[in-house]
């Protein structure tokens, strides 16, 4: 969990908000009315969220 928390702490504010809203397991909707984005665009910015933090653990599995 200590990787997980320090790749987020790296990320951009809204980024940041944004997962640790999906980390409390929050929905879409609820993400939504708390961030001011639609849940559209909340789910788009989650999903690419993602894939950096996977991107970020393969690269420290491959070193």
């Amino acid at each position: 969990m200590g990787l997980l928390i320090k790749f987020i702490q790296e990320l951009k504010e809204l980024e940041r908000a944004l997962m640790l809203l999906y980390l409390e397991e929050k929905s879409y909707k609820e993400i939504s009315k708390i961030i001011g984005i639609s849940e559209t665009n909340v789910a788009t910015k989650i999903n690419r969220i993602k894939k950096v933090l996977k991107r970020r653990f393969y690269q420290i599995n491959i070193n």
